[in-house]
């Protein structure tokens, strides 16, 4: 190792205690900082050996915290995990684990306090669609949305 490259491990391993990259992320910060292809790559692949750098381990972590903190949806999680760079592979294994029991309670809990916060009357259109645009927005599929709408417009869910 070039003692150029010493320096690229040593400003990622830098970055990387401050908080979780993707390998794409990392890559973008290293090519900002100056550091060339070759330094990249040899400091990727130092990182992936130690298993400093793992886009999978992030990715978990990440629907981890979105879903349980953030209380996104499957829709935007997948379209951040997309924006910083993870495999579509790792996104389609993701997805097959996804618990849709789970997303449809968050979704409700969601609509409960919307509702409650903002007083909404479901009996109107307008309201309907303003919590419409709220799940949707946080990244909850249309066919969840719908479900939520309709079983709490009905009463099958206790606001």
């Amino acid at each position: 190792m070039t003692r150029l490259s010493s320096s690229a491990v040593e400003y990622a391993i830098k970055l990387l205690e401050k908080r979780d990259l993707t390998q794409y992320q990392l890559v973008e910060r290293l090519k900002r900082r100056g550091f060339t292809s070759d330094e990249i790559e040899e400091t990727l692949a130092f990182l992936r050996r130690r298993r400093i750098l793992d886009d999978r381990k992030f990715s978990f972590n990440f629907v981890e915290y979105a879903t349980e903190v953030r209380k996104w949806g499957k829709l935007k999680i997948v379209s951040q995990l997309r924006k910083k760079g993870v495999d579509e592979t790792t996104i389609a294994e993701l997805e097959g684990e996804w618990d849709y029991s789970l997303e449809k309670e968050r979704a409700y809990e969601l609509a409960n306090k919307y509702i409650r916060e903002r007083k909404l009357d479901l009996s109107s259109l307008k309201d309907r669609r303003r919590l419409a645009n709220f799940l949707y927005n946080r990244g909850f599929e249309y066919s969840i949305v719908l479900e939520v709408i309709e079983d709490t417009v009905e009463n099958r869910y206790e606001i």
